[in-house]
């Protein structure tokens, strides 16, 4: 009788490793390429926590797996190397992959908006709406980020708009170089990467982007003067080729979708503006480093300066005034309801 009891409960045993092994298999495991370091802001209180959050909601359904570093991706490769299945999901930006956002670089343009997290809400938006339906017909994003707005780092005084013209300032992107030429300056097309030793070596003069890039790139050890503007911008995505994403189980779809969204662009912008705000407050605490902020009259020359560049993209972009239109009526209804 005792062994028999032994037998009954080894069985029983059995049975329970056999269904924990056959939940365990059905979990889906998803490579999410970071790009970056564990220790690096955006990692840290961005990407690590979303992930963890997909986790704990679909334990046993799906689960995230941080991969960090470049070594299996980078971000000139890495929308190829998602629909390749090298990895499942990435973090990237849209500015990489030439010629498949001509829509979404509409956030690149100067003077439209101010705030990272009414930017990445309104973005989110027009993609809900399915207006911006064609550029993301491979991809499923979970989330849209619109990075603050550009400043002018230079390593040379930088007071006001006439301080540019002659400048050399490294611009990433059509509408940034543009916006450089109108400013006066010579435009130099080159990645954020290049950027330390470009500016270290003289290369170029100024370099147009956020204050952001101040902690990742140590720009506050090649720049000192620093001109604030509404410049315009550059956008981001968290995504999965929908080709993958279209095949995931159904609960681990609904797991992804959940988590993702709306409300995390708007986290993603949110902390993108603290880390502005961050980065610019640091900055100006340091020896050497002077601040500056566009007067009302050089805001007001900018503007007319650079609303040629509005002009040029919206004629040269299909469907360039609907989507310009409808960005700014959502940020309006985004910044009434605050």
């Amino acid at each position: 009788m005792k062994n028999r009891s032994l037998t009954i409960k080894a069985s029983i045993l059995a049975c329970g490793l056999v269904a924990a092994a056959a939940a365990s298999a059905q979990e889906v495991v998803l490579k999410f390429a970071t790009l970056s370091s564990p220790t690096m802001h955006l990692a840290r209180d961005v990407l690590v926590p979303w992930a963890e959050r997909v986790n704990v909601a679909g334990k046993g359904i799906v689960r995230i797996e941080p991969v960090f570093g470049e070594n299996l991706a980078n971000q000139a490769n890495v929308y190829s190397r998602v629909q390749n299945n090298v990895v499942q999901v990435a973090w990237g930006l849209q500015v990489m992959v030439r010629g498949q956002f001509p829509l979404t670089d509409l956030v690149a343009l100067p003077f439209i908006a101010s705030k990272a997290e009414d930017s990445s809400v309104a973005l989110w938006r027009l993609y809900a709406s399915g207006k911006l339906a064609a550029e993301y017909k491979d991809i499923v994003p979970m989330a849209l980020v619109v990075f603050p707005q550009y400043s002018v780092h230079a390593t040379k005084p930088v007071k006001s708009l006439d301080d540019i013209r002659g400048m050399k300032v490294r611009a990433g992107g059509k509408v940034a170089s543009d916006i450089v030429t109108a400013l006066g300056g010579a435009p130099v097309s080159m990645s954020v990467s290049d950027m330390y030793q470009a500016l270290s070596k003289q290369t170029v003069d100024a370099t147009l982007v956020q204050w952001t890039a101040f902690q990742p790139f140590k720009l506050d050890e090649v720049t000192s003067h620093h001109l604030d503007g509404p410049f315009g911008s550059s956008a981001g995505m968290i995504f999965m080729a929908r080709k993958a994403f279209d095949e995931l189980p159904a609960g681990a779809r609904d797991v992804i979708q959940k988590n993702s969204g709306e409300a995390l662009s708007r986290e993603y912008g949110a902390f993108w503006d603290r880390v502005q705000l961050e980065a610019r407050n640091r900055t100006a605490g340091l020896p050497r480093h002077t601040l500056g902020v566009l007067s009302a009259q050089d805001a007001a020359r900018g503007a007319k300066a650079l609303s040629a560049v509005t002009d040029s993209w919206v004629r040269d972009t299909p469907g360039g005034a609907e989507i310009l239109k409808a960005f700014r009526e959502e940020l309006s209804r985004i910044e009434a309801r605050k």
